[in-house]
């Protein structure tokens, strides 16, 4: 617990946190008072559950009224104090305490405001922007963009609490500026390209009017033109009303990679700046960002004024600091080889500035982890550079691309290296994919996976094939619905251009959605894999046997 590392008088929570902070408070015995921001009125289990633990609670209208009969001068902190501690996602271990000091925060909104600012379109936060708050301000990206917003006078409308209601949340606030994830934009593109291929499959005039518009933007949208004088409004504009976007003029995305497709879509649909922006918590949240008039994809944009970056060489993955061009390298036990076209014998090279491990260095990057110095001599090396754990190659006109993992990797039993972010990443474009789960081992020669599908997209599925949908649990179980599915999966892995060893060989559908709740998810929405692990032990091993991938007795529970 934070209240056993650094000892307070005084903590901010809503009830439902009432009971883990007096379970905490024997390790805690400077905790004297408890302020519930969630509710007016105290209920008397409350006031009993935190008086037996010697806590007094408050609510914060009652702190605000003691403010006001209590006045004190305004105490600004220097600018090297430590603003808020971000905890990381915890994926591999415990979550650590990212210190984020003010200075780091006006460092990066300095860089990004920098990178907006500029040219024609530029993106301005004046008091007339509006922000649709829906991310957890665990996220580092949501704390920026507040504080960016707060500073410029802007309008903040926070959303329900159901990510399941956004949408509804999006008419109604109708935002000019939307900071979201792949995850939502994705799910977004499902929907509209789903109606409109309804409509198209129909024979109906507005399906095949949505189906040219959407390729003669496209079209445009590779010579730099977004906007389109007729499309515009017989199509796109009554989309974004119907999604609540129709005033937005800033989309910026990040925490994780966006397909082409969707990206490219939204440019079009939407004919405003779509950002894509790179960073972690360690440097503030964000250190490359695309420029508002690049229609580019597959990069993050060039680095930020507030942050140095560079690539330092990973030899045992094949990249080199010094590449001048990069090419898919699959690392075997004994050599390293190209992989060429099977139809033309042609390596796939691309001509590039540097290959390697990104590295960060800067007024953005955090000074350590709280209560943690070891972790911190780990995170730098002897230059003071934070490397990231992320591969990336320059391209020649000096943008930065994700092209691989350093740290979530694994090697199957014949040498190959795998990511199994790069295949979730394709899979999760599947309407029948809700949340996905790669695994693979040293042991096997293949990788499996842990899928918890979309259940309308699933019933749609069933009863194409005939079989009764009797429930979510029962379809999840249907041999025959699970063929099915890996089937399209082995399609789109195809599409995707991934390698035979990075396609799924066994599936297992499960309805219970990876959460924060049952401790498979990080609070900012990260899969915890070794949580993951665990959890569905038996099952990979199952899948394993089902493929057929046995090796001498060896098992997932002996590695």
């Amino acid at each position: 617990s934070l209240l056993t590392f650094k000892p307070g008088s005084t903590v901010i929570c809503t009830t439902s946190e009432l009971k883990s902070i007096v379970q905490v408070k024997a390790s805690a015995p400077t905790l004297r008072h408890v302020v519930v921001c969630d509710v007016v009125i105290k209920t008397q289990a409350d006031l009993d559950l935190c008086g037996q633990a010697g806590l007094q609670l408050w609510t914060m209208r009652e702190l605000e009224l003691v403010g006001t009969k209590h006045p004190r001068p305004a105490t600004y902190p220097k600018v090297s104090a430590l603003s808020f501690l971000m905890y990381t996602s915890g994926t591999t271990g415990d979550p650590k305490g990212v210190e984020i000091t003010h200075a780091n925060i006006l460092a990066c909104a300095a860089g990004a405001k920098d990178r907006l600012n500029r040219g024609d379109g530029a993106v301005c936060f004046t008091p007339a922007s509006i922000h649709l708050s829906y991310l957890p301000m665990p996220h580092i990206l949501e704390q920026i963009v507040q504080s960016v917003m707060i500073s410029a006078k802007g309008r903040i409308g926070f959303y329900q609490g159901n990510t399941l209601k956004l949408t509804e949340d999006l008419v109604e606030l109708r935002p000019t500026h939307f900071v979201t994830v792949p995850r939502l934009l994705n799910k977004i593109y499902d929907k509209v390209i789903q109606a409109g291929g309804s409509s198209s499959s129909g024979g109906g005039i507005k399906g095949w009017l949505f189906k040219r518009a959407v390729q003669t933007k496209l079209a445009n949208l590779k010579q730099g033109y977004q906007a389109h004088p007729l499309y515009d409004k017989l199509v796109f504009s009554k989309i974004q009303a119907k999604l609540g976007l129709d005033r937005c003029r800033f989309v910026l995305t990040g925490s994780a990679p966006i397909s082409d497709d969707v990206l490219s879509f939204f440019r079009i649909l939407l004919t405003s700046n779509i950002t894509e922006g790179y960073g972690q918590s360690e440097c503030t949240g964000a250190s490359t960002l695309t420029d508002h008039d690049d229609v580019q994809c597959g990069t993050v944009g060039a680095p930020m004024t507030s942050c140095e970056i560079k690539l330092v060489s990973v030899p045992e993955m094949g990249y080199i600091y010094i590449s001048i061009r990069h090419e898919k390298q699959l690392i075997t036990k004994r050599h390293s080889y190209l992989v060429t076209d099977s139809v033309h014998g042609n390596v796939n090279k691309i001509p590039v500035n540097g290959r390697g491990e990104i590295c960060f260095r800067g007024p953005t990057v955090f000074s350590g982890y709280f209560k943690a110095p070891d972790k911190t001599a780990e995170a730098f090396d002897a230059d003071g550079w934070l490397h990231s754990g992320d591969i990336g190659v320059w391209t020649l006109d000096g943008r930065l691309k994700i092209v691989d993992r350093k740290k979530n990797i694994f090697k199957l039993s014949q040498g190959e290296y795998v990511a199994p972010e790069k295949i979730e990443n394709i899979l999760i474009t599947s309407p029948y994919v809700a949340q996905p789960f790669v695994y693979g081992d040293s042991l096997h020669s293949v990788v499996v996976a842990i899928v918890v599908p979309d259940e309308a997209e699933l019933a749609k599925l069933a009863a194409s094939l005939g079989v009764a949908s009797t429930s979510f649990e029962s379809l999840c179980a249907n041999p025959e619905v699970v063929a099915e599915v890996l089937k399209s999966l082995a399609v789109l892995s195809k599409k995707g251009k991934l390698y035979g060893f990075e396609t799924i060989k066994a599936l297992k559908l499960v309805p219970e959605p990876f959460s924060v709740e049952n401790d498979l998810m990080t609070p900012t929405f990260k899969l915890k894999r070794n949580e993951a692990k665990k959890k569905f032990l038996h099952d990979i091993d199952a899948l394993y046997a089902k493929c057929g991938d046995l090796v001498a007795g060896h098992n997932v529970h002996q590695h």
